[in-house]
């Protein structure tokens, strides 16, 4: 009786899945369709968004077997033309205002600096962190993008410029690559250590973290203490 039960319940389950995977489907091919109106031609559309023509061809006219829109394709749309996050995923009606550039900034969660070794964990800008309070940015956000309120003046230069004081917001990406030069969020290996922004650079050969205030210490790169992240934007606070 319990087997029968549960195998009815999965079946209403997966069946209700695949009801949501094609409603959400055919809402991204509406709305590509609504943009492609745009363009003169098809070709047009698919080099601003990078993807090849033949794929758009199957993206507007798909036939059994043929792959959906996925998260990954819609993103990058919307990436590509400045439009708000989640766009393709909402329908719109066909007056075409909703089809300007991005005004409005987008939104991630404001993390600690306790929180923000965890990022990787705590973050998924498909589902937004309702728990967490959201701050703007004016860049193209990705599954774990997030702020952060600067803990010291460790990026407070001696020269004036630059100069980021404690209670700075960053936006960080925790996915990109760091290279010589980036402003990186580091964090200690350790639950009760906040994260800090440091510049990454490279010593003898070895990968450094160092502050811009002197007063404060470099710090080396290793298995105790690690990158969670690039800066790419900033905020002052105002006094």
């Amino acid at each position: 009786m319990l087997q029968e039960r549960l195998g009815s319940g999965g079946t209403a389950l997966h069946d209700e899945r695949r009801k949501i995977d094609m409603d959400i489907s055919e809402i991204r091919r509406r709305n590509l369709l609504l943009l492609l109106e745009r363009y003169n031609q098809d070709k047009d559309f698919a080099a601003q968004v990078k993807i090849p023509t033949t794929y758009l061809s199957k993206l507007k006219s798909p036939r059994a077997g043929d792959k959906k829109m996925g998260n990954a394709k819609a993103r990058q749309i919307e990436e590509h033309l400045k439009l708000p996050f989640g766009w393709m995923d909402t329908l719109h009606g066909d007056d075409g205002a909703l089809l300007e550039p991005r005004t409005a900034p987008a939104k991630v969660p404001l993390l600690t600096a306790l929180e923000a070794p965890h990022a990787r964990r705590l973050v998924n800008n498909h589902v937004p962190l309702l728990e967490h309070e959201l701050h703007a940015t004016n860049r193209p956000i990705q599954r774990h993008t997030f702020a952060m309120v600067l803990p010291d003046d460790a990026m407070v230069g001696p020269a004036g410029t630059p100069s980021l004081p404690v209670g700075t917001v960053v936006v960080v990406e925790p996915d990109e690559i760091a290279l010589p030069g980036d402003y990186v969020v580091i964090a200690p290996r350790s639950s009760k250590d906040a994260a800090m922004l440091r510049v990454l650079d490279v010593v003898k050969g070895a990968r450094v973290a160092r502050p811009l205030n002197p007063q404060f210490a470099t710090l080396r790169l290793s298995h105790f203490v690690s990158i969670c992240g690039v800066a790419k934007e900033a905020f002052l606070a105002l006094p």
